[in-house]
């Protein structure tokens, strides 16, 4: 909590909401990525249809003694808490005091959470004033410096449509160095050395150093890392999958380029197909733009042609055929145009269409230490760290017994710069420090999908 709430109550009593900055997090009056900003990275997935929004009137960060920064805000944002995509948010802090930081304290504006469901009905979500976001490790900052931070869930999804109560409090965790992360927008600035400098557009126009693995894998680019950057320009679109350092570096493992798009893309859903036609109306929730989004107060349809559009899956990237799409699939859309008609939906020429059967799967992230290794039964017993509590929805727990099937991946991180070794189960040494991510199979037990440890 706040330990100097007087500047969060001040600024509520002067909010203007239909004045603040719309989505994505980003400010209207954007401080280019001035020395000391801090920008916090939000992934959205809850696995939920919700997508959910509420203003931010104030943000401070935390020290580790205590201490807590004034309102580090620009101006009032509109967040994005949930989001069925799973697309990242963000916002960004500005003029941050050089320290060592364990906690984000973020105040949210009474009134302003609002929750848009698959059927396309909007309903209000209360939630509470002050969220707290505890970092397993210090954020540690240099004063004119420039951080990044990921954060992401670990507690309950929002409400559902048909929930008897519209309350929800979310649950977020700070994320450590090298957490995996998906950049979907970033706008190239400039291409040298075999590396990228790219502008994120979450909250502010920050700016990540993008550095391609040995592994990385270049999508459309067979000829490798040589072939993808040929050509590569100031101003075309990037996705790459990697891990973040809060240094702003990422080190990427599959990467796609694009084409420069400053249009907005249709985010909404598939409601009617119609195959003769290579064609389906879409009914338009939102318009996404580089950086943000602007939620409709009132859904639109429109008939969307695919005949020529690249259609594929947002989890894996693959290829689809227009057989493939399902009513009331999740989709966005990026077109070449879009033509009013009289007295019919507005046409719109589709580019590229990205679909989801259903609602991204929250990725809780853990950290602990490990306990215990058992070869025969693939399990890892985690034990609390410190004074880091582990949560597993939204309790407190500990020790934690993680499940490591067969192919998932285990990855030894050197303690300082980038390196890193895959290895097996049996080279996991007790006392090591462990970060994991997987599925809840029980109270206190976890099927991992990704594991890294370190040594402390």
């Amino acid at each position: 909590m706040f330990r100097n709430l007087s500047l969060s109550l001040s600024l509520l009593s002067t909010l203007c909401l239909p004045g603040c900055s719309g989505g994505g997090g980003g400010s209207a009056t954007p401080h280019q990525d001035a020395p000391g900003s801090v920008h916090i990275v939000l992934d959205t997935a809850t696995g939920s249809d919700a997508l959910v929004q509420f203003q931010v009137a104030a943000a401070a960060l935390e020290r580790s003694d205590g201490g807590v920064t004034g309102n580090l805000l620009p101006e009032p944002v509109l967040a994005t808490g949930a989001d069925p995509s799973g697309a990242l948010d963000g916002l960004s802090l500005a003029r941050v005091p050089g320290g060592d930081y364990r906690a984000l304290h973020l105040v949210v504006a009474p009134g302003s959470g609002v929750a848009r469901y698959a059927d396309g009905s909007t309903l209000p979500v209360t939630l509470p004033t002050e969220l707290e976001v505890v970092f397993p490790e210090p954020l540690r900052h240099a004063g004119q410096g420039r951080s990044w931070l990921a954060v992401g869930h670990v507690g309950t999804p929002p409400p559902a449509v048909a929930a008897g109560s519209r309350a929800w409090s979310p649950s977020w965790s700070g994320r450590s160095e090298g957490s995996e992360c998906e950049f979907a927008d970033l706008r190239v600035a400039m291409v040298a050395n075999g590396r990228v400098l790219a502008f994120a557009g979450l909250g502010d126009d920050g700016t990540l150093e993008v550095e391609f693995e040995v592994e990385c894998e270049f999508e459309d680019h067979p000829g490798g890392r040589d072939d993808f950057l040929r050509g590569l320009a100031r101003g075309e679109d990037l996705r790459v999958r990697g891990t973040l350092g809060r240094d702003g570096r990422v080190r990427a493992d599959r990467a796609q380029r694009g084409r420069r798009n400053d249009g907005p893309r249709l985010l909404g859903r598939i409601r009617e197909l119609f195959p003769t036609t290579q064609s389906f109306r879409f009914e338009v929730q939102a318009e996404v733009r580089r950086g943000g989004r602007r939620t409709l107060t009132t859904p639109v349809d429109v008939l969307v042609d695919v005949a020529a559009a690249r259609l594929h899956a947002s989890d894996s990237r693959r290829v689809l055929t227009f057989g493939e799409l399902q009513v009331d699939m999740l989709a966005k859309v990026e077109f070449t145009s879009r033509t009013p008609r009289t007295g019919e939906l507005d046409l719109v020429v589709a580019r590229e269409v990205e679909v989801a059967s259903s609602a991204a799967p929250m990725q809780p992230e853990w950290e602990g230490s490990v306990q215990a290794v058992d070869g025969p039964s693939a399990t890892i017993t985690v034990a609390q760290r410190g004074n880091d509590p582990i949560v597993v929805q939204g309790q407190v727990v500990t020790p934690v017994l993680v499940h490591v099937g067969a192919g998932v991946p285990i990855e030894r991180r050197a303690r300082s710069g980038g390196g890193r070794t895959n290895i097996g189960l049996l080279d996991i040494v007790v006392g090591e420090r462990i970060w994991w991510r997987g599925t809840v199979t029980g109270p206190a037990s976890i099927d991992a999908n990704m594991v890294r440890v370190r040594a402390e």
